[in-house]
Protein backbone atom coordinates (compact mmCIF):
# COMPACT_ATOMS: atom_id res chain seq x y z
CA UNK A 1 0.00 0.00 0.00
CA UNK A 2 2.92 2.51 0.50
CA UNK A 3 4.79 1.63 -2.96
CA UNK A 4 1.14 2.58 -4.77
CA UNK A 5 0.60 5.65 -2.55
CA UNK A 6 4.41 6.91 -2.98
CA UNK A 7 3.87 5.81 -6.83
CA UNK A 8 0.79 8.23 -6.46
CA UNK A 9 2.32 11.16 -5.00
CA UNK A 10 5.13 10.73 -7.31
CA UNK A 11 3.15 11.51 -10.42
CA UNK A 12 0.98 13.97 -8.64
CA UNK A 13 3.96 16.34 -8.33
CA UNK A 14 5.41 15.42 -11.91
CA UNK A 15 2.62 17.31 -13.12
CA UNK A 16 1.49 19.67 -10.41
CA UNK A 17 1.05 22.63 -12.99
CA UNK A 18 -1.81 24.27 -14.31
CA UNK A 19 -1.12 23.70 -17.96
CA UNK A 20 1.15 22.98 -20.53
CA UNK A 21 3.49 26.72 -21.36
CA UNK A 22 2.88 26.90 -25.53
CA UNK A 23 5.09 25.90 -27.89
CA UNK A 24 5.45 28.14 -31.38
CA UNK A 25 6.53 26.71 -34.70
CA UNK A 26 6.96 29.52 -37.69
CA UNK A 27 4.18 28.91 -40.92
CA UNK A 28 5.99 31.99 -42.71
CA UNK A 29 7.17 35.04 -42.24
CA UNK A 30 7.85 38.36 -44.67
CA UNK A 31 10.43 40.61 -42.40
CA UNK A 32 13.25 41.96 -41.89
CA UNK A 33 15.22 39.94 -39.51
CA UNK A 34 14.46 37.20 -42.90
CA UNK A 35 15.42 39.78 -45.46
CA UNK A 36 11.78 39.44 -47.04
CA UNK A 37 10.08 42.83 -45.62
CA UNK A 38 7.04 43.23 -48.12
CA UNK A 39 7.00 46.93 -49.84
CA UNK A 40 3.67 47.81 -48.69
CA UNK A 41 4.46 47.36 -45.25
CA UNK A 42 7.84 49.78 -45.87
CA UNK A 43 11.32 50.62 -43.42
CA UNK A 44 10.74 54.00 -42.04
CA UNK A 45 6.88 55.18 -42.48
CA UNK A 46 4.99 53.64 -40.19
CA UNK A 47 2.26 52.56 -42.87
CA UNK A 48 0.97 49.49 -42.11
CA UNK A 49 -0.09 49.97 -38.72
CA UNK A 50 -3.05 47.82 -38.70
CA UNK A 51 -4.41 44.03 -39.93
CA UNK A 52 -7.01 41.66 -39.36
CA UNK A 53 -7.52 38.30 -40.13
CA UNK A 54 -10.47 35.51 -41.01
CA UNK A 55 -12.18 34.31 -44.02
CA UNK A 56 -13.34 36.31 -46.72
CA UNK A 57 -14.31 34.97 -50.51
CA UNK A 58 -14.25 31.74 -49.35
CA UNK A 59 -10.34 32.35 -48.42
CA UNK A 60 -8.18 32.69 -45.11
CA UNK A 61 -7.03 35.98 -45.42
CA UNK A 62 -4.93 38.31 -43.55
CA UNK A 63 -5.85 41.89 -44.64
CA UNK A 64 -3.36 45.07 -44.09
CA UNK A 65 -4.51 48.01 -44.35
CA UNK A 66 -1.17 50.38 -45.84
CA UNK A 67 -0.69 54.15 -46.95
CA UNK A 68 3.29 53.21 -48.23
CA UNK A 69 3.14 55.10 -51.69
CA UNK A 70 -0.61 55.26 -51.36
CA UNK A 71 -3.60 53.77 -50.23
CA UNK A 72 -4.15 50.34 -50.21
CA UNK A 73 -6.22 47.45 -49.10
CA UNK A 74 -3.78 43.99 -49.18
CA UNK A 75 -5.57 41.28 -48.71
CA UNK A 76 -2.82 38.03 -48.37
CA UNK A 77 -3.69 34.23 -48.11
CA UNK A 78 -3.48 32.84 -44.73
CA UNK A 79 -2.34 29.68 -45.79
CA UNK A 80 1.42 30.96 -47.30
CA UNK A 81 1.21 35.22 -46.63
CA UNK A 82 1.20 35.93 -50.74
CA UNK A 83 -0.46 38.81 -51.78
CA UNK A 84 -4.08 37.75 -53.10
CA UNK A 85 -6.14 40.49 -53.82
CA UNK A 86 -5.89 44.59 -53.51
CA UNK A 87 -9.10 45.53 -52.85
CA UNK A 88 -11.13 48.27 -54.17
CA UNK A 89 -10.21 51.97 -52.24
CA UNK A 90 -12.63 54.32 -54.52
CA UNK A 91 -13.86 56.92 -52.11
CA UNK A 92 -12.06 56.41 -48.78
CA UNK A 93 -10.91 59.60 -47.34
CA UNK A 94 -10.76 61.55 -44.74
CA UNK A 95 -8.86 61.20 -41.52
CA UNK A 96 -5.70 62.29 -39.64
CA UNK A 97 -4.98 58.64 -41.13
CA UNK A 98 -7.49 57.64 -43.76
CA UNK A 99 -6.62 53.58 -43.46
CA UNK A 100 -5.26 52.32 -40.41
CA UNK A 101 -6.65 48.66 -38.80
CA UNK A 102 -8.92 45.90 -40.23
CA UNK A 103 -10.64 43.42 -39.14
CA UNK A 104 -12.86 40.72 -40.61
CA UNK A 105 -16.88 39.90 -39.61
CA UNK A 106 -17.38 35.88 -38.75
CA UNK A 107 -19.77 36.46 -41.82
CA UNK A 108 -16.66 37.29 -43.93
CA UNK A 109 -17.09 41.10 -44.75
CA UNK A 110 -14.25 43.10 -44.13
CA UNK A 111 -13.89 46.65 -42.32
CA UNK A 112 -11.48 48.81 -42.15
CA UNK A 113 -11.04 52.06 -39.86
CA UNK A 114 -9.46 55.33 -40.59
CA UNK A 115 -7.94 57.16 -37.45
CA UNK A 116 -9.75 60.56 -36.64
CA UNK A 117 -8.64 63.64 -34.36
CA UNK A 118 -10.99 66.03 -32.52
CA UNK A 119 -9.03 68.05 -35.05
CA UNK A 120 -10.68 70.54 -37.12
CA UNK A 121 -13.00 68.86 -40.10
CA UNK A 122 -12.42 66.31 -41.62
CA UNK A 123 -10.09 65.10 -39.52
CA UNK A 124 -12.32 64.40 -36.60
CA UNK A 125 -14.62 61.76 -38.60
CA UNK A 126 -14.06 58.46 -37.51
CA UNK A 127 -15.05 56.25 -40.35
CA UNK A 128 -14.95 52.52 -40.41
CA UNK A 129 -15.27 50.84 -44.37
CA UNK A 130 -16.89 47.82 -45.07
CA UNK A 131 -15.82 45.62 -48.01
CA UNK A 132 -18.87 42.65 -48.91
CA UNK A 133 -16.56 41.73 -52.00
CA UNK A 134 -13.13 42.26 -53.38
CA UNK A 135 -13.79 44.36 -56.55
CA UNK A 136 -16.47 47.01 -55.70
CA UNK A 137 -15.77 50.41 -53.92
CA UNK A 138 -16.70 50.02 -49.85
CA UNK A 139 -19.27 51.42 -48.03
CA UNK A 140 -19.06 53.72 -45.18
CA UNK A 141 -20.05 51.22 -42.62
CA UNK A 142 -20.01 53.63 -39.59
CA UNK A 143 -19.52 57.52 -39.52
CA UNK A 144 -18.79 59.22 -35.76
CA UNK A 145 -18.15 63.13 -35.58
CA UNK A 146 -15.78 63.90 -32.76
CA UNK A 147 -17.42 67.19 -31.19
CA UNK A 148 -15.33 69.92 -30.89
CA UNK A 149 -13.67 69.49 -27.29
CA UNK A 150 -13.56 66.03 -27.06
CA UNK A 151 -9.91 65.05 -27.34
CA UNK A 152 -10.59 61.57 -28.90
CA UNK A 153 -8.45 59.88 -31.21
CA UNK A 154 -9.96 56.81 -32.43
CA UNK A 155 -8.99 54.17 -35.07
CA UNK A 156 -5.52 53.32 -33.77
CA UNK A 157 -6.81 49.69 -33.11
CA UNK A 158 -10.37 48.41 -33.52
CA UNK A 159 -12.09 44.92 -31.73
CA UNK A 160 -14.69 43.39 -34.06
CA UNK A 161 -16.67 40.30 -32.36
CA UNK A 162 -19.74 39.00 -34.33
CA UNK A 163 -21.49 38.95 -37.48
CA UNK A 164 -23.05 41.79 -39.91
CA UNK A 165 -25.79 39.42 -41.38
CA UNK A 166 -27.52 38.34 -37.87
CA UNK A 167 -27.38 42.11 -36.09
CA UNK A 168 -24.81 40.79 -33.85
CA UNK A 169 -21.24 42.51 -34.84
CA UNK A 170 -19.46 45.02 -32.74
CA UNK A 171 -17.30 47.27 -33.18
CA UNK A 172 -14.84 48.62 -29.71
CA UNK A 173 -13.00 51.45 -30.37
CA UNK A 174 -10.81 53.07 -27.29
CA UNK A 175 -9.56 56.13 -27.69
CA UNK A 176 -6.42 57.15 -26.93
CA UNK A 177 -6.14 61.20 -26.45
CA UNK A 178 -7.66 61.95 -23.24
CA UNK A 179 -10.97 63.75 -22.16
CA UNK A 180 -10.19 65.44 -18.92
CA UNK A 181 -6.63 62.74 -18.16
CA UNK A 182 -9.37 59.87 -18.93
CA UNK A 183 -9.69 57.86 -21.60
CA UNK A 184 -12.71 55.95 -23.19
CA UNK A 185 -13.78 52.76 -24.50
CA UNK A 186 -16.69 52.79 -27.35
CA UNK A 187 -19.16 49.92 -28.68
CA UNK A 188 -20.68 50.61 -32.20
CA UNK A 189 -23.58 47.88 -32.17
CA UNK A 190 -26.35 47.17 -35.13
CA UNK A 191 -29.37 48.20 -35.35
CA UNK A 192 -32.25 46.76 -37.75
CA UNK A 193 -32.22 49.00 -41.18
CA UNK A 194 -35.77 48.64 -41.72
CA UNK A 195 -35.57 46.25 -45.03
CA UNK A 196 -35.01 42.99 -43.18
CA UNK A 197 -31.16 43.49 -42.43
CA UNK A 198 -28.94 45.90 -39.68
CA UNK A 199 -26.82 48.89 -40.21
CA UNK A 200 -24.55 49.83 -37.49
CA UNK A 201 -25.68 52.52 -35.01
CA UNK A 202 -23.52 55.48 -35.65
CA UNK A 203 -23.87 56.80 -32.46
CA UNK A 204 -21.69 54.78 -29.91
CA UNK A 205 -22.28 53.56 -26.63
CA UNK A 206 -19.60 54.56 -24.28
CA UNK A 207 -18.27 51.22 -22.57
CA UNK A 208 -16.54 53.81 -20.02
CA UNK A 209 -14.86 56.88 -19.58
CA UNK A 210 -12.91 57.03 -17.02
CA UNK A 211 -9.81 54.70 -17.57
CA UNK A 212 -6.82 56.56 -16.06
CA UNK A 213 -4.22 56.44 -18.80
CA UNK A 214 -1.42 57.60 -20.40
CA UNK A 215 0.52 56.71 -23.65
CA UNK A 216 -1.17 56.08 -27.05
CA UNK A 217 -2.29 53.10 -29.24
CA UNK A 218 -4.71 51.97 -27.44
CA UNK A 219 -6.62 48.50 -27.82
CA UNK A 220 -9.28 46.67 -25.82
CA UNK A 221 -10.51 42.87 -26.09
CA UNK A 222 -12.82 40.69 -24.11
CA UNK A 223 -11.77 37.68 -21.74
CA UNK A 224 -12.90 34.95 -21.34
CA UNK A 225 -14.89 35.92 -18.07
CA UNK A 226 -16.66 38.48 -20.18
CA UNK A 227 -14.61 41.26 -18.52
CA UNK A 228 -12.35 43.84 -20.31
CA UNK A 229 -9.06 43.64 -20.80
CA UNK A 230 -7.17 46.67 -22.16
CA UNK A 231 -3.35 48.10 -23.13
CA UNK A 232 -1.52 51.01 -24.27
CA UNK A 233 1.93 52.19 -25.00
CA UNK A 234 3.47 53.08 -21.69
CA UNK A 235 1.30 51.24 -19.45
CA UNK A 236 0.68 47.91 -17.84
CA UNK A 237 -2.23 45.33 -19.06
CA UNK A 238 -5.73 46.16 -17.14
CA UNK A 239 -8.83 45.04 -16.30
CA UNK A 240 -12.32 46.26 -16.18
CA UNK A 241 -15.39 44.68 -15.36
CA UNK A 242 -18.27 43.69 -17.77
CA UNK A 243 -20.24 46.80 -17.10
CA UNK A 244 -16.88 48.99 -17.16
CA UNK A 245 -16.41 49.57 -13.64
CA UNK A 246 -13.02 48.98 -12.55
CA UNK A 247 -12.48 45.75 -10.52
CA UNK A 248 -12.06 46.11 -6.72
CA UNK A 249 -9.53 45.19 -6.00
CA UNK A 250 -7.90 46.57 -9.27
CA UNK A 251 -6.18 44.66 -11.52
CA UNK A 252 -3.11 45.66 -12.97
CA UNK A 253 -0.45 43.25 -14.50
CA UNK A 254 3.14 43.77 -13.34
CA UNK A 255 5.50 45.90 -15.14
CA UNK A 256 8.08 43.14 -14.86
CA UNK A 257 5.82 40.53 -16.41
CA UNK A 258 3.98 42.51 -19.54
CA UNK A 259 6.45 45.35 -20.67
CA UNK A 260 4.77 48.78 -20.52
CA UNK A 261 6.13 48.96 -24.14
CA UNK A 262 3.60 47.21 -26.18
CA UNK A 263 -0.18 46.89 -27.04
CA UNK A 264 -2.68 45.21 -29.46
CA UNK A 265 -3.89 42.75 -26.68
CA UNK A 266 -5.27 39.60 -27.40
CA UNK A 267 -7.20 37.47 -25.25
CA UNK A 268 -6.47 33.92 -26.93
CA UNK A 269 -7.67 30.95 -24.51
CA UNK A 270 -8.37 29.81 -21.35
CA UNK A 271 -7.58 26.43 -20.59
CA UNK A 272 -8.97 24.05 -17.79
CA UNK A 273 -6.71 23.06 -14.72
CA UNK A 274 -4.96 20.01 -14.88
CA UNK A 275 -5.06 18.61 -11.33
CA UNK A 276 -8.13 18.94 -9.05
CA UNK A 277 -7.76 22.51 -6.95
CA UNK A 278 -5.65 24.32 -9.51
CA UNK A 279 -6.88 27.12 -11.07
CA UNK A 280 -7.75 27.57 -14.75
CA UNK A 281 -5.68 29.71 -16.58
CA UNK A 282 -6.23 31.93 -19.37
CA UNK A 283 -3.47 32.94 -22.11
CA UNK A 284 -2.95 36.99 -23.81
CA UNK A 285 -0.76 38.01 -26.46
CA UNK A 286 -0.05 41.53 -26.90
CA UNK A 287 2.77 42.93 -29.68
CA UNK A 288 5.92 44.57 -27.79
CA UNK A 289 8.04 47.06 -29.59
CA UNK A 290 11.60 48.49 -28.76
CA UNK A 291 14.88 47.21 -29.35
CA UNK A 292 15.05 43.35 -29.39
CA UNK A 293 11.60 42.97 -29.36
CA UNK A 294 9.42 44.15 -32.80
CA UNK A 295 7.61 40.35 -31.79
CA UNK A 296 4.32 39.04 -29.53
CA UNK A 297 4.70 37.86 -26.08
CA UNK A 298 2.16 35.28 -25.07
CA UNK A 299 1.07 36.02 -21.24
CA UNK A 300 -0.40 33.58 -19.06
CA UNK A 301 -2.92 34.55 -16.08
CA UNK A 302 -3.93 32.16 -13.64
CA UNK A 303 -7.94 32.19 -12.59
CA UNK A 304 -7.61 34.91 -15.39
CA UNK A 305 -5.96 37.17 -12.58
CA UNK A 306 -3.76 40.15 -14.11
CA UNK A 307 -2.09 40.93 -10.91
CA UNK A 308 -1.77 36.69 -9.92
CA UNK A 309 2.17 36.90 -8.50
CA UNK A 310 2.16 32.97 -10.47
CA UNK A 311 1.64 35.38 -14.21
CA UNK A 312 4.53 34.75 -16.69
CA UNK A 313 5.53 35.37 -19.97
CA UNK A 314 5.24 31.62 -21.29
CA UNK A 315 5.84 32.12 -25.02
CA UNK A 316 8.37 34.76 -26.83
CA UNK A 317 7.89 34.95 -30.22
CA UNK A 318 10.84 35.25 -33.15
CA UNK A 319 11.73 39.54 -33.78
CA UNK A 320 10.79 40.69 -36.72
CA UNK A 321 13.27 42.95 -37.37
CA UNK A 322 15.05 46.51 -36.02
CA UNK A 323 14.11 48.66 -37.70
CA UNK A 324 13.14 51.78 -35.74
CA UNK A 325 9.55 51.93 -34.41
CA UNK A 326 9.12 55.05 -33.00
CA UNK A 327 5.49 55.02 -32.58
CA UNK A 328 5.01 51.24 -31.07
CA UNK A 329 3.05 50.84 -33.77
CA UNK A 330 2.41 46.75 -34.41
CA UNK A 331 -0.67 44.09 -34.05
CA UNK A 332 -1.27 40.33 -33.15
CA UNK A 333 -4.26 38.61 -34.29
CA UNK A 334 -5.36 35.20 -34.44
CA UNK A 335 -7.42 32.54 -35.81
CA UNK A 336 -8.64 28.29 -36.39
CA UNK A 337 -8.81 27.34 -32.41
CA UNK A 338 -8.42 23.16 -32.29
CA UNK A 339 -8.74 20.93 -29.81
CA UNK A 340 -8.16 17.45 -29.39
CA UNK A 341 -6.87 14.90 -26.93
CA UNK A 342 -3.57 15.51 -27.74
CA UNK A 343 -3.02 19.36 -28.16
CA UNK A 344 -5.15 22.72 -28.43
CA UNK A 345 -3.13 25.01 -31.36
CA UNK A 346 -4.03 28.47 -32.91
CA UNK A 347 -2.99 30.56 -35.72
CA UNK A 348 -0.98 33.64 -34.25
CA UNK A 349 -0.72 36.31 -36.58
CA UNK A 350 1.97 39.45 -35.78
CA UNK A 351 2.78 42.88 -37.90
CA UNK A 352 5.63 44.89 -36.78
CA UNK A 353 5.13 48.47 -38.12
CA UNK A 354 8.53 49.03 -40.72
CA UNK A 355 9.89 45.07 -39.89
CA UNK A 356 7.18 42.75 -41.25
CA UNK A 357 4.41 40.10 -41.01
CA UNK A 358 4.83 36.85 -39.85
CA UNK A 359 2.15 33.58 -38.69
CA UNK A 360 2.85 31.10 -36.06
CA UNK A 361 1.49 27.84 -35.15
CA UNK A 362 1.02 28.01 -31.22
CA UNK A 363 0.62 24.51 -29.61
CA UNK A 364 -0.60 23.74 -26.11
CA UNK A 365 0.15 20.04 -24.99
CA UNK A 366 -2.09 18.06 -23.29
CA UNK A 367 -1.41 17.06 -19.94
CA UNK A 368 -2.65 14.46 -18.47
CA UNK A 369 -3.26 15.16 -13.90
CA UNK A 370 -2.39 13.05 -12.14
CA UNK A 371 -5.27 10.95 -11.85
CA UNK A 372 -5.00 10.47 -15.59
CA UNK A 373 -1.13 9.43 -15.78
CA UNK A 374 -1.93 6.64 -12.64
CA UNK A 375 -4.95 5.39 -14.65
CA UNK A 376 -2.66 4.23 -17.69
CA UNK A 377 -0.59 1.82 -15.11
CA UNK A 378 -3.63 1.03 -13.46
CA UNK A 379 -5.06 -3.20 -13.57
CA UNK A 380 -7.48 -4.52 -11.85
CA UNK A 381 -6.74 -8.08 -10.76
CA UNK A 382 -9.10 -10.91 -8.96
CA UNK A 383 -7.99 -13.41 -6.27
CA UNK A 384 -10.31 -15.67 -4.50
CA UNK A 385 -12.72 -13.88 -2.74
CA UNK A 386 -10.98 -10.36 -3.56
CA UNK A 387 -10.83 -7.77 -6.32
CA UNK A 388 -7.58 -5.36 -6.18
CA UNK A 389 -6.87 -2.25 -7.62
CA UNK A 390 -2.89 -1.67 -8.64
CA UNK A 391 -1.13 1.38 -9.53
CA UNK A 392 -3.16 4.02 -8.07
CA UNK A 393 -4.84 4.57 -4.56
CA UNK A 394 -8.73 4.61 -5.66
CA UNK A 395 -10.61 6.72 -3.68
CA UNK A 396 -13.90 4.26 -4.24
CA UNK A 397 -13.97 0.74 -5.85
CA UNK A 398 -17.73 -0.31 -6.91
CA UNK A 399 -19.52 -3.07 -8.40
CA UNK A 400 -22.39 -3.32 -10.75
CA UNK A 401 -24.57 -6.54 -12.16
CA UNK A 402 -25.92 -6.34 -15.76
CA UNK A 403 -29.00 -4.20 -14.39
CA UNK A 404 -26.72 -1.33 -13.48
CA UNK A 405 -27.34 -1.78 -9.74
CA UNK A 406 -24.69 -1.16 -7.25
CA UNK A 407 -24.09 -4.92 -5.58
CA UNK A 408 -20.58 -3.82 -3.54
CA UNK A 409 -18.17 -1.18 -3.07
CA UNK A 410 -15.68 0.40 -0.76
CA UNK A 411 -13.75 3.69 0.09
CA UNK A 412 -9.97 4.22 0.48
CA UNK A 413 -8.90 1.24 -0.36
CA UNK A 414 -7.59 -0.89 -2.89
CA UNK A 415 -9.29 -4.24 -2.31
CA UNK A 416 -12.95 -4.92 -2.47
CA UNK A 417 -14.83 -8.18 -1.05
CA UNK A 418 -15.96 -10.36 -3.77
CA UNK A 419 -16.65 -14.14 -2.01
CA UNK A 420 -20.53 -14.03 -2.04
CA UNK A 421 -20.86 -13.11 -5.85
CA UNK A 422 -20.83 -15.19 -8.86
CA UNK A 423 -21.77 -14.00 -12.90
CA UNK A 424 -20.70 -11.11 -14.98
CA UNK A 425 -20.01 -7.71 -13.45
CA UNK A 426 -19.06 -4.21 -14.03
CA UNK A 427 -16.07 -2.54 -11.67
CA UNK A 428 -15.75 1.03 -11.51
CA UNK A 429 -12.65 3.00 -9.92
CA UNK A 430 -12.75 6.44 -8.72
CA UNK A 431 -9.72 8.18 -8.09
CA UNK A 432 -10.30 12.09 -6.41
CA UNK A 433 -13.91 11.72 -7.14
CA UNK A 434 -12.93 11.03 -11.02
CA UNK A 435 -14.29 7.61 -12.37
CA UNK A 436 -10.58 6.39 -14.02
CA UNK A 437 -11.35 3.01 -14.75
CA UNK A 438 -14.32 1.13 -15.99
CA UNK A 439 -13.94 -2.88 -16.57
CA UNK A 440 -16.12 -5.83 -17.31
CA UNK A 441 -14.79 -9.11 -15.19
CA UNK A 442 -16.25 -12.30 -14.52
CA UNK A 443 -16.08 -13.75 -10.95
Amino acid sequence: MKKITLLFATIFVAVNMWAADPTWTRVWENSATLGTNPAYIGTANSSARGMGVGTFEGEKVVVIPTREGGTFIKVLKASDGTLWKDLNVTGIATGQFVVNDAAVTNDGKILVSNVALSATAPNNLFKVYRWDNSTDAPTVAISFTIQTGFLYRLGDQITVKGSISDGSCKVYAMSTALVATKATVFRFDMVPDGNGGFVFNNTPTIITDQIAATGGYASVDIMGDGKYIYKYNGSNMLKLNADGTNPNPAEASSGSIVGTGGSSVRYLLNLPSVNVGQPDTAYVAYFRYGTGQERANIVKFPNSLLNSSAAAVCSYLPPLGTNSNGNGAGRVAFDDFTSNSVSTTINLYVLSTNNGIGKYLITWPKLLSSVDQASQSLKISRSRGFLKVDGISPSSIELFNSLGQKVSSVTNSNTLNTNSLNGIYIVQVRAEGKIVKTEKISL
